[in-house]
């Protein structure tokens, strides 16, 4: 009884470790060696920031302040063969702003932060490299905010939808990384110094990204310096004046992205 329990043991452990390398055989190694993926992103840089506020489009009734600041970008996606979940947070802020003549506004500080949160299909994927064409379109929310002599805020909500393609170009052990991102959305003024508002309004967003990189992809890393823009237009839906308020970022980061595959 021992020798056949003993034969029993030896047997499923030689089971297990066959098929454990057969797996791992199998999988290729790298990125994009399994069907699902996550994909962790985070960066830190520096550019401007600004806000419009306006009637028509005379420029002695409109006012642009702007200056510069830090900015942050948070992101994640999931990745099941060709779907994807993903989601990501930018924020911008600056500092004694200057109106559109070069003169001090009276804008102590200014924050500018944007949340997207989509669904999407990831296209272009092969084994060993961390290239990929992803659509997506989802839910936006944008919130900017004015702090001086009277503070201000304005949150808007709305939808967004977008295209990424991250190419690589692999030179040994290492690739270089060409990034470049479209995105429009439609997100509405709703609040306006923290209190639901009764006016009306009509959104129009755009947003642009590119970046130039160093892709490791046997470990599933990415560095790259890249360019965000986003800007956002608000015009009173019933207003006769054609009042309009605007804001937008426009930040270079230092960007790392890690793609986990499991």
């Amino acid at each position: 009884m021992k020798k056949i329990l003993l034969a029993l043991i030896f047997a499923t452990g030689f089971v297990f470790t066959a098929s454990a390398q057969d797996m791992m055989d199998d999988s290729g190694g790298g990125a994009n060696s399994t069907d699902i993926a996550i994909y962790a992103n985070g960066g830190i840089g520096y550019g401007s920031a600004i806000y419009g506020i306006g009637v028509g489009d005379n420029a002695e009734t409109s006012d642009f302040y702007s200056g510069n600041g830090m900015g942050v970008h948070l992101g994640g996606m999931l990745t099941w063969k060709y779907l994807a979940l993903l989601g990501s947070w930018q924020y911008a802020g600056a500092q004694d702003l200057e109106d559109k003549d070069g003169n001090p506004s009276g804008i102590d500080k200014f924050n500018y932060n944007v949340l997207d949160l989509s669904l999407g299909l990831i296209l272009a994927r092969e084994p060993g490299d961390m290239g990929y064409t992803l659509l997506y379109g989802g839910f936006r929310y944008w919130g900017a905010k004015i702090e001086s002599s009277f503070n201000y805020d304005e949150v808007g909500t709305g939808w967004s939808a977008g295209i990424r393609d991250l190419s690589t170009f692999s030179f040994g052990s290492a690739a270089l990384a060409l990034q470049f991102g479209l995105i429009l959305d439609s997100a509405p003024i709703k609040k306006i110094n923290g209190h639901d508002t009764s006016l009306d309004f009509k959104s129009f967003g755009i947003g642009f990204e590119a970046g130039l990189g160093v892709a490791l992809e046997d470990m599933g890393l990415l560095v790259m310096f890249l360019y965000r823009m986003d800007v956002v237009a608000s015009v009173e839906d019933e207003s006769a004046s054609g009042s309009w308020r605007a804001a937008g970022v426009g930040n270079y980061n230092l960007s790392v992205t890690y793609q986990f595959d499991i």
